[in-house]
């Protein structure tokens, strides 16, 4: 998962926005398992922050944008800041709730790659046929599945005028639409708030665990050879058998891997345990003064295995084991008050100070143990039965700390006129000597419009509040220990002493005491509005964030101990402008029929200004015949994510690419669009019939550019010639067998698309004569039911990590596990 709030804000800092749980700022950092792993494996994981939670335990989930609002949490601010609200328990007598669902999956659509006998059609350019071994194997259908999902979920929760209380216990088990992927989930929460002393005190705690087994399969390139189950699926010999004659695996060559033998051959569990916890405290001091003490802790430990059979590696013939651990840990302490004071019903005072102070530690472990010569057990349980001189083995660990002071001033005059002032000033232990700390501020006025009596008499106007802000915020995800002297061995820093090749130590970084934040100011203006006692409603906002000393590692400052050297780039400048648009309205209500319609639009214009070199590549091609092409710049005047190359103009005579020429005749190279979309929208709409309810919801991108590197690196006429599968456009394409695969436009595709996303229609029974049970409900509902695109790929709502020295790449599909098309029914019941 990816989230993006309003546009891209930086080069090598983190871009996701900050997760807030239950009060407790989580760590952005990846924290999987994933170490090294085998070639073939993918080292990549999705890096979801929040996949431990259970969606029933949701409350809320609110999304801070401008620097108003963001601002309160400074140094981590810059890239918005999501707050997600677990469900605590109400007022009444206690209630039993149970929620479940059962749910099947498929892969929306197949690659069109040719059939068995479409490939034995086929005559080379020599006159011969292609290789055939008298099969007919669809490979995809032998690597997807139709998959099962089911989830139960109880609660139990109510409460009295002081006790309030909710537990709940969850689990998920989820097949994934590739044979030997999916994941199983067991979640538990307990809320409970305490208030004593007529109000004065109240205590609260909240405790939410989750063990979650995540079986992942060969998906990724690595070790020098295509290990990659989906590309070898797609690519593979429709004709080759899936056994062999003596019943074991059939596998050709190295080149060209089994993906059944791929699949099962190789086992990778990562079980990750998790804990979040946070107790706070607040107490009445003084009429309108509270303290308020927050304690938090995250805690994670996970644990990836992974087994490859000694049948799958080709060469050896022999198995190999991986065991990766991770250990991370995150602390938190706030302290704060809160004065209140309500002047002659005029006047509305809100003050907030506070200190809050972060900790984070992080330590992993890495083994690796190759040469098992036996079967009918978990190498990474027995890694003796390894050969004895293989074992890798490796670990580290670093620590954090965050230091803050904030303040908050809200000022309302009649609740006409609005005034807040924010400020933040965060310590980071991950910044330059010289500039550990960061200040960031913020100031918003908004006027009610609608409370003035020239509009509070138009009959139609229910709302209308105008809204001005500005701030600073700041981004501190980093790499760790940037900022400091790095020493380390190379292999150029070896040498003989008597001789003998002894490992020799070297520098690996110049320091930089003078590093710090990243800083994205940010002007906002908005509107909200209703009409008609707020049936239409909606809102209206044009902002602007430019973010500068932006980070980068460039040519090292004399004097160095090395060429590059990390620095705040002067003039350097990030700008995204843009507007956004939301309208909701209630269309029919009455007793019987109620009918909402809701619609979203946004527009980003993301633009790098002032850049002190040409450009900086990124985006590295996987494939045959494809290394060291790099497919995306960052550079002046041009979007972040842009793609740079040569421009496809078709095939000649002979079948050879043509690309567009300067009046020399030398093949020009310019921008070819960018991954990031013209503009994005939504629509939902919800019916409420008697018992009968609907809801659908659609979501769009326009404009954006993808990468089909997986195209690139296989579907050309000369990787038919060799034997291999390709697509049916290819194959009735005028494509001579002898043209390059060389990155160009022909492989950046639009990647605009329309997605038909839910659609839910359910039935709630009237209970009202049964005395055991208050509310049951039935449903089902349907998910990824259509997509609208030009897009030759599995989907073109996706993106691998393809960065090159840091510096992340965008909308590259490389063999991308596809999104599947789910049906689900379901049930809610409470008693």
């Amino acid at each position: 998962m990816s989230v993006r709030v309003r546009g891209t804000n930086s080069i090598r800092s983190g871009q996701e926005p900050l997760y807030v749980v239950d009060g407790v700022p989580l760590d952005n950092a990846d924290l999987t398992p994933d170490g090294a792993a085998p070639a073939g494996i993918n080292q990549a994981s999705n890096k979801n922050p929040i996949s431990f939670l259970n969606p029933e335990d949701i409350e809320s989930i609110d999304i801070l944008k401008d620097a108003s609002s963001t601002a309160i949490y400074g140094a981590r601010g810059a890239n918005g800041v999501i707050l997600i609200t677990t469900k605590k328990g109400v007022k009444g007598e206690g209630t039993i709730s149970y929620n479940g669902y059962y749910g099947v999956s498929q892969v929306r659509e197949k690659i069109d790659v040719l059939s068995a006998s479409q490939f034995r059609q086929y005559t080379k350019q020599d006159g011969t046929k292609l290789l055939d071994l008298g099969a007919s194997t669809d490979w995809q259908d032998q690597i997807f599945q139709t998959a099962k999902t089911q989830n139960h979920n109880f609660s139990y929760g109510g409460g009295t005028d002081n006790l309030m209380y909710r537990a709940s216990i969850g689990y998920l088990d989820q097949e994934g639409i590739i044979t030997t992927t999916g994941m199983e989930k067991i979640n538990g929460n307990i809320k409970v708030s305490q208030t004593a002393f007529d109000g004065r005190l109240n205590l609260q705690g909240t405790l939410i665990a989750s063990h979650v087994e995540d079986s992942r399969a060969p998906i990724g390139e690595t070790g020098g050879f295509e290990g990659d189950l989906i590309l070898t699926a797609l690519k593979l010999n429709p004709t080759f058998p899936i056994y062999a004659e003596d019943g074991s695996y059939y596998q050709h060559t190295i080149e060209q891997r089994n993906p059944v033998a791929m699949m099962n051959l190789t086992d990778d569990v990562t079980r990750t345990n998790r804990i979040l916890t946070n107790m706070s405290v607040e107490l009445e001091l003084l009429t309108n003064l509270k303290y308020k003490l927050n304690i938090g802790l995250d805690r994670s430990v996970a644990e990836r295995k992974v087994n490859q059979g000694y049948e799958l590696n080709y060469l050896t013939n022999k198995g190999e084991a991986n065991v990766n651990s991770i250990a991370a840990n995150n602390r938190l302490v706030e302290n704060f008050v809160t004065w209140n004071s309500d002047l002659n019903n005029r006047h509305r005072v809100n003050v907030l100070a506070g200190h809050a102070y972060q900790y984070f530690k992080v330590s992993g472990t890495q083994i690796r143990v190759t040469g098992f010569e036996v079967d009918d057990i978990l190498y990474t349980n027995n890694l003796g039965y390894g050969s004895p001189s293989s074992p890798e083995a490796g670990s580290y660990a670093y620590e954090r700390e965050l230091q803050s002071f904030f303040g908050r001033f809200n000022y309302s005059l009649d609740q006409k006129y609005l005034l807040t002032l924010t400020a933040r000033s965060d310590g980071s232990s991950k910044f330059g000597e010289n500039n550990k700390y960061g200040f960031f501020p913020s100031a918003a006025i908004a006027w009610r419009l609608s409370e003035e009596q020239f509009i509070a008499d138009v009959d139609a106007i229910s709302n209308l509040k105008l809204r001005i802000g500005w701030g600073m915020t700041g981004n501190q995800e980093i790499q760790d220990k940037i900022s400091l002297l790095a020493v380390g061995t190379t292999p150029s820093a070896n040498g003989y002493f008597n001789g003998v090749l002894t490992p020799g130590i070297t520098f690996l970084r110049t320091p930089n005491p003078d590093i710090q934040w990243e800083t994205t100011y940010q002007t906002n203006i908005g509107l909200d509005f209703g009409f008609v006692d707020n049936r239409l409603r909606g809102t209206l906002d044009i902002f602007s964030k430019q973010t500068e000393d932006v980070l980068l590692e460039v040519f090292a400052k004399a004097p160095a101990v090395t060429d590059t050297q990390w620095q705040n780039v002067p003039d350097l400048k990030i700008i995204n402008t843009g507007y956004e648009i939301g309208l909701d309205g209630d269309i029919i209500q009455n007793n019987d029929l109620i009918w909402n319609l809701g619609f979203n639009f946004s527009k980003v214009k993301n633009e790098v200004e002032d850049l002190p070199v040409t450009l900086i590549e990124t985006g590295n091609a996987s494939g045959q015949g494809l290394s060291g092409t790099r497919v995306q710049i960052i550079t002046n005047g041009e979007p972040i994510g842009t793609f740079y190359g040569r421009v496809f103009e078709g095939f000649n005579e002979e079948g050879i690419s043509q690309y567009k020429q300067d009046e020399e005749g030398n093949d020009v190279l310019e921008p070819l669009g960018s991954a990031l979309p013209d503009f994005t929208y939504s629509f939902n709409t919800s019916f409420t019939y008697k018992g009968f309810d609907l809801s659908m919801f659609w979501y769009g991108s326009e404009g954006n550019k993808v990468y089909n590197n997986t195209a690139n690196a296989i579907f050309v006429k000369g990787t038919l010639e060799r034997n291999s599968n390709v697509t049916e456009a290819v194959y009735n394409s005028n494509e001579s067998p002898a043209n390059s695969n060389a990155f160009s436009s022909r492989f950046v595709e639009d990647g605009s698309f329309l997605r038909f996303s839910n659609l839910t229609l359910g039935y709630t029974f009237d209970t009202n004569a049964l005395d055991w049970i208050s509310t049951a409900r039935i449903y089902a509902t349907g998910n990824n039911l259509l997509l609208i695109s030009d897009y030759s790929g599995f989907d073109p709502e996706v993106s691998v990590d393809a960065g090159e020295n840091g510096v992340p790449s965008m909308g590259v599909d490389y063999t991308s596990y596809p999104l599947p098309r789910t049906i689900t029914f379901g049930v809610n019941l409470q008693f």
